[in-house]
């Protein structure tokens, strides 16, 4: 089921994927191969990376720049107290997770592409904790304190930030706000055996075989279909694709069932949807709505729509220079009838051959 779904949805979204592969490629400064003439000026103006470079920090300043990140204020002066001592934690919460960091990121990708996904996964961390319990005798406080260390479970948050090539959503959606609207999604991630196994101690997946998981693991299957992989490799730069240790992990969601499937063959988890709130855990970030109904899940990015700018920026240019160079690239034109005594013979063949 996980694959038939991650199969359909990637063939209705392989168009978006070449989309964001130009994209790239614009934001990089990127000149494919068969766009370069040796003999001619290869210019590239930067206008899409300007475009995202200008408009990310206002964003994310609009947006993040002020603490708390998310305030809570009430109407009634007696639990103001209280909305201040949530708004601190949550916002402990959130700097912890790195949500500045985060947010740059999701807001360059939206920007570009159109849209970005963050995933928040709640946790709870173990840690080592100093009390300081006070010392009493039969029962009486003694005035002095004993200071003893607890292990402790402490709420933590991570959050994921998701590109539109490692998401692969039901071909029907219309968004991810209210149910109904997404029937499935599946997220595309690479991941390696140690972090399998770390969060398999750490009871992630209650009944994976882990012994049967070490014995069996015979390396990382094929990572080509990834997306974000050969996006890499196609402006020259390495990945980590045939890294033995490294797994795709298939994260299907639905509101029903969370399911979980390694390479293909190891179902880490087939659990019922884990969250209250009963929607699939993924907040969606577009930049600019899609006026379309049945492709608003889609918003539009600025790369598309300003790539012929792009283009014609760029050749704008390289003609300029082109015409420059051979405006001033002096040309030498001989009269066989006249200088023929005067050119070496190899160099006579040669004009024959060109004239003739």
């Amino acid at each position: 089921m996980v694959r038939s779904a991650y199969e359909q949805s990637s063939t209705h979204q392989q168009p978006r994927n070449n989309q964001s592969k130009r994209n790239y490629e614009l934001y990089s400064g990127f000149i494919p191969a068969k766009y370069r003439d040796p003999d001619r000026a290869n210019v590239f103006i930067p206008k899409i990376r300007s475009i995202v470079e200008t408009l990310a920090p206002r964003e994310v300043k609009a947006l993040f720049s002020t603490r708390p990140y998310m305030p809570i204020e009430t109407k009634r002066k007696e639990f103001r107290e209280s909305g201040r001592i949530n708004s601190e934690m949550l916002d402990s919460y959130m700097d912890m997770a790195n949500l500045f960091e985060k947010a740059v990121l999701g807001a360059k990708i939206k920007i570009l592409d159109g849209n970005s996904f963050l995933e928040p996964l709640p946790y709870f961390e173990s840690i080592t904790e100093k009390r300081m319990v006070p010392q009493t005798v039969l029962g009486i406080p003694t005035g002095q304190f004993a200071i003893m260390e607890a292990q402790v479970p402490r709420l933590r948050f991570r959050i994921n930030v998701l590109a539109p090539w490692e998401v692969y959503v039901d071909p029907l959606a219309v968004g991810l706000e209210n149910k109904g609207d997404c029937r499935y999604l599946v997220k595309f991630q690479l991941v390696s055996k140690r972090q399998i196994i770390q969060l398999a101690n750490k009871g992630a997946y209650p009944g994976f075989d882990l012994e049967k998981f070490e014995k069996q693991f015979n390396g990382g299957a094929d990572k080509s279909s990834h997306w974000g992989l050969s996006m890499l490799s196609d402006i020259g730069l390495g990945h980590s694709g045939l890294d033995e240790d490294v797994m795709v992990l298939l994260r299907y969601e639905s509101e029903e069932r969370y399911i979980d499937v390694l390479d293909g063959q190891w179902v880490l988890r087939d659990v019922p949807n884990p969250f209250k709130h009963g929607l699939i855990n993924l907040a969606r970030w577009p930049h600019s709505v899609d006026p379309h109904t049945q492709n608003r899940f889609w918003a539009q990015g600025e790369a598309k729509p300003n790539e012929i700018l792009q283009q014609m920026l760029n050749d704008t240019e390289n003609m300029t220079l082109n015409n420059h160079m051979m405006s001033n690239q002096l040309m030498i034109y001989y009269r066989l009838s006249t200088t023929n005594t005067f050119i070496h013979p190899i160099m006579q063949h040669l004009l024959f051959a060109a004239l003739s």
